[in-house]
C-alpha cells in the first residue's frame, strides 16, 4: 500500500505541467482491489476519458515503481447523484443547512426581522 502511494505521488508530480489534471488527481486515493489491481474514482466522464488516453503511461510508470508487470489501474466514475446531494446550490439551501446545524440562526433571523 505504501509503495502504491509513493508510486502514485511520483506519477502525479509528473503532471505538474498539466495543472487541471494534476489538481484533479493529486489528492485522489487509490483503492487497492488486489495485489495487481487498484481503482481510482473520478468525478466526471471527461476526466475518466483523459485518464484512459494516458493509461499506458500510467501503467508503465506504476508497474515500474511497484516492480509488478501485471499491475492495472481501473477508473471508476463517482456516483453523481450522491455528490449532487452534498452540494449547497442556492442561498435558501445554504440557509436551511445552517438552520439544521444551529436552530438559533432561525431565532436570530426572526428577532432581526430579516427576510429570506
Amino acid at each position: 500500500a505504501n509503495k502504491l502511494k509513493k508510486a502514485w505521488a511520483v506519477f502525479t508530480e509528473k503532471l505538474v505541467e498539466k495543472p487541471r489534471l494534476y489538481n484533479a488527481l493529486k489528492d485522489k486515493e487509490l483503492l487497492i482491489l488486489d495485489k495487481n489491481t487498484a481503482e481510482i474514482s473520478v468525478s466526471n466522464k471527461s476526466l475518466a476519458q483523459t485518464l484512459d488516453k494516458i493509461k499506458t503511461k500510467i501503467h508503465n510508470l506504476l508497474r515500474e515503481e511497484l516492480n509488478n508487470k501485471n499491475f492495472e489501474l481501473k477508473v471508476k466514475i463517482e456516483d453523481v447523484q450522491k455528490k449532487k446531494s452534498e452540494h449547497l446550490y442556492t442561498d435558501r439551501d445554504r440557509y436551511q443547512y445552517l438552520v439544521e446545524k444551529n436552530p438559533n440562526i432561525e431565532i436570530l433571523k426572526n428577532k432581526l426581522d430579516l427576510e429570506f
